[in-house]
């Protein structure tokens, strides 16, 4: 991560935004992971369930199903592909909440997965989530 310093962390959360003031490398990674421990401990985070099962049916059998039922089947089953990609994305993203969590890892791979994780849930609600270099403005004279 490159980041000049100082910098600011600001969260979009649900009552009102929050800042954090970055001064150096580490006290960004320090605060990278907090807030995603703090998130997880609001329970903002959980495991991704799998989806059910889903019978794949093909060929000769597809073809003598009447035309309601074979559209029918086939929004089930785009349905069912976009349960399993929307499930593959999360196990992906929960896996990199359990690293940023993980006390036996080093502080600087935990603030990159912690990154990761708030970038990618930078939309969720009340989880905003930027990185901004503060800018001085000189008094007027």
């Amino acid at each position: 991560m490159s980041y000049k310093f100082p910098c600011l962390i600001l969260l979009g959360e649900k009552h009102e935004p929050r800042y954090l003031l970055c001064r150096h490398a580490d006290e960004l990674n320090e605060h990278l992971v907090k807030i995603v421990k703090d998130r997880s401990d609001d329970g903002c985070y959980f495991e991704p369930q799998e989806p059910a099962k889903f019978t794949v049916v093909e060929g000769v059998v597809l073809e003598k199903l009447s035309e309601n039922v074979r559209l029918a089947y086939k929004n089930e089953k785009r349905n069912h592909d976009r349960a399993v990609a929307d499930y593959e994305y999360d196990e992906r993203v929960w896996k990199q909440i359990r690293f940023a969590l993980d006390e036996s890892r080093p502080k600087d791979e935990r603030a990159r997965a912690a990154l990761s994780v708030l970038r990618n849930r930078k939309n969720y609600e009340y989880e905003g989530f930027e990185i901004v270099k503060p800018e001085l403005a000189e008094p007027a004279s």
